[in-house]
């Protein structure tokens, strides 16, 4: 009678434990730490504060809570381009009405073609980004000012090679990590440019981690990889800093490459290793607490699409 509901929970924390971890795979995830020296206090959560609704219950107001701000936010825009629509009609009659009959032109009254896609363009203060129209890069649009803000942390990526450098440099990808943790949308620019996925990714210790369940395994089990103080400082910089980050992360191109290991699908394919890095790693586990992870775990269709996958097939067990 104890093992289902205990199964159950280990369902939710094995899905989420890919956000928990995964947003500290940007620091630590496949490089691995040394234990924190003997008599290192440590704290078990990122949050100052537990929730005191269960994990699953408020993924459910977090879901419902999006989805009526997407709602509301449908509306608005469906308002918007009425009233826009309306003043637009206004000017043009009241401008025709100030020119001398006869003096209209060929095309006057004829709308304007919109640009592809309906949207305006860009203006001088909001610069297109030197990547969006190159496949496999960031489609984040970025100011001047963001621009020369990645550059002044040297991660002014112009070139596929920078990119992939950017991300296979554990060091500085650390670091400009660290300093935009907090800022979602340049955390997205970063791991959402395909060929700083790739850099990461060929690691040797991520393809180990990547493609062996055992390495992964060993690595998730081990409390020391979440629980060194300076990953943990990182986390709570990303998540105090700005509750977005973490959806930002779950919804990258990073996460994306996660979520294709062959290690990491058969661990969740295996209730049993879900439990064993939930028993053994029980700090993991706490930081599935913290709101940010759990907004972040709404973020992913792959993530939401796994975790009610598996609440179904918990219901045929």
């Amino acid at each position: 009678m104890e093992s289902q509901p205990k199964s159950k929970a280990g369902v939710f924390l094995g899905v989420g434990v890919f956000i928990a971890t995964g947003l500290l795979a940007v620091f630590v995830l496949f490089r691995g730490e040394p234990p924190p020296p003997p008599g290192t206090v440590v704290r078990g959560s990122v949050s100052d504060e537990a929730p005191s609704l269960p994990p699953s219950a408020l993924l459910s107001e977090e879901l419902q809570r999006r989805e009526e701000e997407e709602e509301a936010a449908r509306r608005a825009a469906g308002g918007d381009r009425m009233m826009i629509q309306q003043d637009e009609m206004t000017s043009k009659l009241l401008e025709r009405g100030r020119q001398p009959v006869g003096q209209q032109g060929p095309d006057e009254g004829r709308e304007k073609a919109e640009p592809a896609g309906g949207r305006a363009m860009p203006n001088a203060a909001e610069a297109v980004s030197y990547e969006e129209s190159k496949e496999g890069w960031s489609m984040i649009k970025l100011s001047a000012a963001e621009q020369a803000q990645l550059a002044s942390i040297g991660a002014g990526i112009k070139t596929p090679d920078d990119a992939f450098s950017l991300g296979q440099d554990k060091a500085l990808f650390k670091a400009v990590i660290e300093k935009i943790g907090n800022n979602p949308k340049l955390t997205k620019y970063i791991l959402d440019n395909e060929f700083v996925v790739k850099g990461f990714m060929s690691r040797p210790r991520a393809q180990r981690n990547c493609s062996s369940k055992s390495a992964a395994m060993s690595h998730y089990s081990n409390p020391a990889n979440t629980a060194s103080g300076l990953e943990l400082k990182v986390m709570n910089t990303m998540l105090k800093g700005n509750s977005e980050t973490p959806s930002a992360f779950a919804s990258s191109k990073m996460m994306g490459a996660f979520l294709e290991c062959p290690a990491l699908q058969q661990i969740m394919n295996d209730p049993d290793a879900v439990g064993t890095i939930i028993d053994k790693n029980p700090i993991a586990a706490q930081m599935l607490q913290d709101p940010g992870i759990l907004k972040g775990m709404t973020a992913n269709p792959a993530l939401l699409s796994a975790y009610m996958g598996a609440q179904t097939g918990q219901k045929d067990r």
